[in-house]
Protein backbone atom coordinates (compact mmCIF):
# COMPACT_ATOMS: atom_id res chain seq x y z
CA UNK A 1 0.00 0.00 0.00
CA UNK A 2 0.98 3.60 0.52
CA UNK A 3 4.57 4.10 1.65
CA UNK A 4 4.64 7.16 3.93
CA UNK A 5 8.44 7.33 3.95
CA UNK A 6 8.60 7.67 0.17
CA UNK A 7 5.83 10.27 0.15
CA UNK A 8 7.44 12.41 2.84
CA UNK A 9 10.86 12.16 1.21
CA UNK A 10 9.41 13.33 -2.10
CA UNK A 11 7.53 16.20 -0.41
CA UNK A 12 10.73 17.36 1.27
CA UNK A 13 12.70 17.01 -1.97
CA UNK A 14 10.19 19.35 -3.65
CA UNK A 15 10.51 21.75 -0.68
CA UNK A 16 6.78 21.54 -0.01
CA UNK A 17 5.36 22.04 3.44
CA UNK A 18 2.65 19.75 4.75
CA UNK A 19 0.26 22.71 4.50
CA UNK A 20 1.08 23.20 0.81
CA UNK A 21 0.61 19.52 0.03
CA UNK A 22 -2.64 19.49 2.00
CA UNK A 23 -3.94 22.43 -0.06
CA UNK A 24 -3.00 20.67 -3.30
CA UNK A 25 -4.74 17.45 -2.24
CA UNK A 26 -7.75 19.06 -0.57
CA UNK A 27 -7.21 17.94 3.02
CA UNK A 28 -5.99 19.44 6.30
CA UNK A 29 -2.29 19.54 7.13
CA UNK A 30 -3.00 17.28 10.12
CA UNK A 31 -4.21 14.62 7.68
CA UNK A 32 -0.93 14.83 5.75
CA UNK A 33 1.00 14.46 9.03
CA UNK A 34 -1.07 11.37 9.93
CA UNK A 35 -0.37 9.84 6.49
CA UNK A 36 3.35 10.52 6.85
CA UNK A 37 3.42 9.06 10.36
CA UNK A 38 1.72 5.92 9.08
CA UNK A 39 -1.26 6.43 11.38
CA UNK A 40 -3.63 6.58 8.42
CA UNK A 41 -3.54 5.88 4.72
CA UNK A 42 -5.12 8.04 2.04
CA UNK A 43 -8.21 6.88 0.20
CA UNK A 44 -7.67 5.81 -3.38
CA UNK A 45 -8.87 9.19 -4.64
CA UNK A 46 -6.55 11.09 -2.29
CA UNK A 47 -3.72 8.69 -3.07
CA UNK A 48 -3.93 9.61 -6.76
CA UNK A 49 -4.05 13.31 -5.83
CA UNK A 50 -0.99 13.01 -3.58
CA UNK A 51 0.96 11.38 -6.39
CA UNK A 52 -0.09 14.13 -8.81
CA UNK A 53 0.82 16.86 -6.30
CA UNK A 54 4.22 15.26 -5.75
CA UNK A 55 4.65 14.94 -9.52
CA UNK A 56 5.30 11.21 -9.46
CA UNK A 57 3.42 8.19 -10.80
CA UNK A 58 1.32 6.69 -8.04
CA UNK A 59 3.24 3.42 -8.40
CA UNK A 60 6.34 5.13 -7.00
CA UNK A 61 4.55 5.72 -3.68
CA UNK A 62 3.71 2.05 -3.20
CA UNK A 63 5.61 -0.13 -0.78
CA UNK A 64 7.72 -2.92 -2.25
CA UNK A 65 5.20 -5.58 -1.20
CA UNK A 66 2.49 -4.16 -3.48
CA UNK A 67 0.89 -6.34 -6.14
CA UNK A 68 -1.09 -5.78 -9.32
CA UNK A 69 -4.31 -5.73 -7.28
CA UNK A 70 -3.48 -2.22 -6.04
CA UNK A 71 -2.85 -1.10 -9.60
CA UNK A 72 -6.19 -2.56 -10.59
CA UNK A 73 -7.94 -0.76 -7.72
CA UNK A 74 -6.40 2.59 -8.66
CA UNK A 75 -7.12 2.01 -12.33
CA UNK A 76 -10.74 1.13 -11.50
CA UNK A 77 -11.11 4.30 -9.43
CA UNK A 78 -9.76 6.45 -12.25
CA UNK A 79 -11.94 4.77 -14.87
CA UNK A 80 -14.99 5.11 -12.63
CA UNK A 81 -14.24 8.78 -12.21
CA UNK A 82 -13.96 9.18 -15.97
CA UNK A 83 -17.22 7.30 -16.58
CA UNK A 84 -19.17 9.36 -14.03
CA UNK A 85 -17.70 12.68 -15.10
CA UNK A 86 -18.15 13.52 -18.80
CA UNK A 87 -15.62 16.33 -18.49
CA UNK A 88 -12.98 13.87 -17.22
CA UNK A 89 -11.90 13.16 -20.78
CA UNK A 90 -11.14 16.82 -21.38
CA UNK A 91 -7.58 17.90 -20.71
CA UNK A 92 -7.64 21.42 -19.30
CA UNK A 93 -4.53 21.51 -17.16
CA UNK A 94 -1.11 19.96 -16.93
CA UNK A 95 -2.37 17.82 -14.04
CA UNK A 96 -5.16 16.45 -16.26
CA UNK A 97 -2.63 15.52 -18.92
CA UNK A 98 -0.37 13.81 -16.41
CA UNK A 99 -3.29 11.84 -14.96
CA UNK A 100 -4.26 10.65 -18.44
CA UNK A 101 -0.68 9.58 -19.15
CA UNK A 102 -0.52 7.63 -15.88
CA UNK A 103 -3.78 5.82 -16.60
CA UNK A 104 -2.55 4.99 -20.09
CA UNK A 105 0.69 3.59 -18.64
CA UNK A 106 -1.26 1.60 -16.06
CA UNK A 107 -3.54 0.19 -18.76
CA UNK A 108 -0.49 -0.95 -20.71
CA UNK A 109 1.01 -2.59 -17.58
CA UNK A 110 -2.21 -4.47 -16.82
CA UNK A 111 -2.56 -5.68 -20.40
CA UNK A 112 1.02 -7.00 -20.36
CA UNK A 113 0.08 -8.71 -17.13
Amino acid sequence: MYDPIKAKARRLKLSLTADELADMVGVNASTVYRWEAGDRTPSVDKYVRVAAALRVPFQSLLSQAETISKYAELYGAEMGRRKNDPSAHVINTHADAKRHVEVDKLTANIRRG
